[in-house]
């Protein structure tokens, strides 16, 4: 395994946190198997597969992460496609890589995490109408 229990609580960890100042949707995915150099056409898959563009407000943000051929990919729904430019995802991608490379997973995605969050929560502060409205639970294929 990638990943140790405890760094997928941790992970599930920043994942609420994120969120409790947030109405955005945040979920990491985990592929053990890809071997095939398009990771965000599986991002994208991923999205579709777990109906993440079916929040109020369209912000939705996937983390997947192919373990195998060592790439990070970030999908973002319509809400958050201004926010979160192309080239500010490439960047904060590349930022990570050499940790991820050298198998800190966790921390790598920890990192991701913490850069996108200001812009996240700057875009859509949390509000008293608030719901999880996906599930915070990392998911494997």
């Amino acid at each position: 395994m990638y990943l140790k229990k405890r760094e997928l609580k941790r992970l599930v960890s920043n994942i609420q946190d994120l969120e409790s100042k947030t109405n955005c949707e945040l979920r990491i995915h985990i592929d053990k198997r890809l071997n095939t150099s398009n990771s965000l056409y599986e991002a994208k898959r991923v999205f579709k597969k777990y109906k993440m563009y079916e929040t109020k407000e369209r912000n939705g943000i996937l983390l997947y992460i192919a373990i195998r051929i060592n790439q990070i990919a970030i999908f973002e729904d319509i809400g958050l496609s201004k926010i979160l430019s192309e080239d500010f995802l490439r960047q904060s991608i590349d930022k990570v890589m050499p940790k991820f490379k050298a198998g800190k997973y966790c921390n790598a995605i920890e990192e991701i995490i913490e850069i996108i969050a200001p812009k996240v929560i700057q875009a859509y502060p949390k509000t008293s109408e608030n719901q999880n409205e996906l599930s915070n639970e990392i998911s494997f294929t």
